[in-house]
């Protein structure tokens, strides 16, 4: 039989390889928590925070050539003013980070214009936002505050387009950098026409630029959204 002096000390080991064990354990779970935010998660993070909220081209608008105050049309050149309410919403569905977005032609209570999901993670380290419109919009339309809205949605409710259409975003001074390549977005339009998508967004903390191309395989430009300089959205508030 062991001595009790010895079955002390063997005890006390035991205990000191459990504490340590305990204490790896936790370091560890920490270590692949960080991992899995860091840095990318903490940057999805701030540019959700960034592209949230209420916005308005107004002041670009008013300030714009009276010339270009003209209906949007696929050969002239234009520019309108649009109001975008932007706001966080939970779908699980989709990602970890869900934007329900509406922007309405003429101000906050003109018609709807655009309705889109853009939904937020990483991919290889980089900040990506995938894009989706919906196949039943009016169900939709108007809730964005609403915080169970969009619990249930699923990706089979809305319209995807293909993986290398998703916007790459990259940090730019204090702001951001969206991009949807053309040379890698390509996608094929209602009327059946192949076309492919040329997307820029830039933001700062109390704005942001958006505009969008569409370029046809034969090389002519189907549309631009706007065609003259990019929508400028202003911050109107965070929520």
């Amino acid at each position: 039989m062991l001595r009790s002096s010895s079955t002390s000390a063997i005890v006390a080991d035991m205990h000191k390889a459990m504490t340590l064990a305990l204490v790896l354990g936790k370091v560890a779970l920490l270590t692949a928590s960080a991992d899995a935010r860091s840095p990318a998660m903490d940057d999805v993070d701030d540019l959700v925070s960034t592209l949230s909220g209420e916005f308005d081209t107004r002041r670009q608008f008013e300030a714009a050539d009276s010339a270009l105050k003209i209906p949007p049309n696929v050969t002239g050149r234009w520019l309108d003013r649009q109001h975008a309410t932007m706001h966080v919403v939970s779908a699980p569905a989709l990602g970890p980070r869900v934007v329900y977005l509406e922007w309405r032609s003429g101000g906050p209570t003109g018609k709807i214009g655009r309705q889109r999901i853009w939904a937020f993670d990483t991919d290889s380290g980089a900040v990506r936002m995938r894009f989706y419109s919906f196949k039943l919009p009016d169900r939709y339309a108007g809730r964005g505050l609403d915080a169970s809205g969009f619990q249930s949605l699923k990706p089979d409710d809305l319209i995807d387009y293909p993986p290398a259409c998703a916007a790459r975003f990259s940090r730019k001074g204090s702001g951001w950098k969206g991009r949807i390549d053309p040379v890698d977005c390509r996608i094929v339009a209602g009327s059946g026409r192949g076309m492919r998508l040329d997307v820029t967004i830039r933001t700062t903390k109390r704005s942001f630029t958006y505009q969008e191309a569409g370029i046809l395989d034969s090389g002519v430009k189907a549309f631009a959204v706007p065609p003259t300089q990019p929508y400028r959205f202003d911050r109107v508030r965070t929520r």
